[in-house]
């Protein structure tokens, strides 16, 4: 019997070594090198306003370089604007309107904020609960009282304008777009200095500075400047609190006769974002508001309408001949244009884009909790054995499943071992399960009757106490020839 228990003790040992990965854990391969992807460039502006080197990154559109007759871009100068901050983004916006042709295309100038962004992008605080603000974990944030969005307003009109101006073909409007503190810098400038550029867009602007200051001051900053040809595109997320209530004060100064000239825009997006989502989507909403590019209803693919392309009157024929310019485009809704296509085929239109309502449909169980996926088993890197030993079952009836977390099961069948030289075979009848979790071992149940497993035997690896039960049985002649078997 001893020389039994010791002889299962030793395949227990290898079944235990074989669900456990042998040595120190391999580090994956390094992914393959590949080629990197530019998206822009980055410049370094030795700043005589802010006493240091500042950076710019700068995106040209594809047709920048290629064009046959060199044409000039409108510029969109975005604060927070570093290669790892919001540049990335917006220049997949840039790059969205040379591939969709649904707004213009413009050079992209990203200006990077730094640790002094708060003290960049705001005027004096009065109130001295802006000096320190304390988190809610009791960490502080120092607004600094002094406030440097003056400053930062000179640097990017007398040090980033003339340096994007003269290396580069810009034309037409510029603008300037930020979110959150960014945006009340928008909208600070806008009320201060609206000449320094033409079109603002301001994305759930931080107007709680100062105890909504700005907001309160709008109307007379507006009445004091003149805002001819000046355009704003303004939106908040669900914000709440001083953040709304300052931008209602804002608002309200806006609808009254002080705003003069200025053509703003106001989406309200308090019951569809908050402010970690809000700024890809409005921004480009601003976008396809501010520089819209027409489109001619219809497919020019005729193979995806055969059977169905209609008949072009005289007119339409002849407005196909023309270019489709904003312009002269006609402004219609897309639900005008899908209740009568054939009116409005191939005219040169200009439809709101993502301006009305999106109905969504969803299947009865698009709620139901999805169950999470299990983390795939990583595989054994090449080389490596799983033990100093080998551990094969026979089919048809052994199957053993192994998991990353060490669970070893084995159940209904054969495990044939070999250590040092000898040969092990354990036979497990039908019912029997032998389960390891992590560390320890369950114990073996089959028939009724149990064979408890631990390391109190003294052999490597654990051993085996009988329970009750007889250990001797033949050997079925499916499996090999063997030691010990577990019989019930």
């Amino acid at each position: 019997m001893a020389v039994m228990i010791r002889q299962f003790g030793a395949i227990l040992a290898l079944a235990l070594a074989f669900g456990a990965p042998a040595g120190a854990q391999v580090r994956p391969a390094p992914p393959p090198a590949g080629k990197p992807i530019a998206i822009g460039a980055s410049h370094s502006i030795d700043s005589k306003i802010l006493n240091g080197p500042r950076e710019i990154t700068i995106r040209l559109p594809a047709s920048y370089a290629g064009a046959d007759k060199p044409r000039s871009y409108p510029v969109l100068y975005l604060l927070d604007g570093g290669a790892d901050q919001d540049f990335p983004h917006i220049a997949g916006l840039a790059q969205h309107a040379e591939m969709s042709g649904t707004y213009d295309e413009f050079i992209l100038v990203g200006i990077a904020s730094t640790k002094k962004r708060i003290w960049e992008l705001t005027f004096p605080a009065q109130d001295q609960r802006y000096v320190t603000f304390y988190r809610a974990n009791g960490q502080p944030v120092e607004f600094a009282s002094g406030g440097g969005s003056e400053a930062f307003r000179r640097f990017i009109a007398e040090e980033v304008r003339p340096f994007v101006e003269s290396n580069y073909r810009t034309g037409g409007r510029r603008m300037l777009m930020g979110e959150s503190l960014a945006a009340f810098f928008v909208v600070d400038t806008l009320l201060r200095q609206p000449r320094l550029f033409d079109d603002y867009i301001a994305i759930s602007p931080s107007m709680w500075w100062n105890r909504e200051e700005l907001g309160e001051r709008a109307a007379a900053m507006l009445r004091a400047n003149d805002y001819s040809g000046k355009r704003l595109y303004l939106t908040m997320a669900s914000e709440g609190g001083t953040m709304q209530r300052g931008l209602d004060s804002l608002l309200a100064a806006l609808r009254t006769p002080a705003a003069g000239a200025l053509k703003w825009t106001y989406v309200d997006r308090r019951n569809s974002e908050h402010h970690g989502s809000i700024y890809h989507v409005a921004a480009l909403d601003a976008l396809r508001t501010l520089y819209p590019r027409p489109w001619r209803p219809g497919s020019p693919l005729p193979w995806s309408h055969i059977g169905e392309m209609p008949e072009l009157t005289a007119e339409q024929q002849a407005d196909k001949k023309v270019a489709c310019t904003t312009e002269r485009a006609r402004p219609v809704t897309f639900a005008e244009v899908n209740a009568d296509p054939r009116k409005w085929e191939a005219y040169c239109v200009l439809p709101p884009l993502g301006q009305a309502p999106e109905p969504r449909e969803r299947s009865a169980n698009w709620n139901e909790r999805v169950a999470p996926v299990a983390a795939p088993v990583p595989p054994r890197p090449p080389g490596i054995a799983p033990a100093p030993f080998l551990v094969t079952v026979k089919r048809p009836v052994a199957v053993i499943s192994l998991l990353s977390a060490g669970r070893l099961e084995i159940v209904d069948g054969c495990v044939t071992a070999s250590l040092r030289g000898r040969r092990y075979t354990a036979v497990f009848p039908p019912g029997s399960r032998l389960v390891r979790d992590g560390g320890s071992w369950s114990a073996v149940r089959y028939e009724g009757r149990s064979l408890a497993i631990g390391s109190d035997v003294g052999l490597p690896g654990g051993g085996a106490r009988v329970a009750g039960g007889n250990l001797a049985r033949p050997i079925p002649a499916r499996c090999p020839k063997g030691l010990f078997v577990i019989g019930g």
